[in-house]
């Protein structure tokens, strides 16, 4: 699978690591092609570099791992006819970092990140995941004591196939009983 890369953090590396080893194409974006964010993802076999939008052409999957608090920014230099259509999976959380450490979530119900984005990308199928846990259990759940779950909120209102929700998951051995989900088990071993 094509996958888009909107961001090149810790969480941009661990998944991009992780899905060029499964076998997957990355392309990774940043404000800028010729952004030194970029090197480290260079010299990676399967992975493309350039910006927000060329990532976002690139993906047949989209991923925003940017901070939640520059994601709408972000995903505006991706292009919203270049999300158009495309399942965008949001790792971002709007974190208040006023009080010092540990930052807290100032999103509410009424007031998520993921469902911003749904609002401004009305074409694109926004799935929240993997913002509540570290890199590390993102690319290998299996690591938690007792195994775990990953959680998927699609936030466009499309169909489910999980009973009473809206909810899709993951589980560590890649059972994907949710269309939705099944996205994400590119990303889990």
């Amino acid at each position: 699978m094509k996958i888009g890369m909107i961001g090149t953090g810790s969480v941009s590396k661990a998944l991009t690591g992780k899905l060029t080893e499964l076998g997957h194409g990355v392309t990774v974006g940043a404000r800028s092609a010729e952004s030194s964010s970029l090197d480290p993802f260079r010299e990676i076999p399967n992975v493309a570099t350039g910006s927000f939008a060329d990532a976002a052409v690139a993906g047949e999957l989209i991923f925003s791992v940017v901070a939640g608090e520059h994601a709408l920014e972000a995903l505006e230099q991706a292009g919203e006819a270049n999300l158009a259509g495309k399942t965008v999976i949001d790792t971002g959380n709007f974190l208040d970092h006023s009080s010092g450490f540990p930052p807290h979530s100032s999103a509410s119900q009424d007031n998520s990140l993921a469902a911003q984005i749904q609002k401004r990308f009305p074409e694109a199928h926004i799935v929240k995941s993997l913002n509540t846990m570290t890199n590390s259990v993102m690319i290998n759940p299996a690591s938690v004591p007792g195994g775990g779950e990953v959680v998927n909120q699609r936030v466009d209102g499309a169909s489910q196939t999980t009973p009473g929700g809206e909810a899709g998951h993951v589980a560590s051995d890649g059972r994907a009983p949710d269309p939705v989900a099944g996205y994400l088990v590119q990303c889990l071993p």
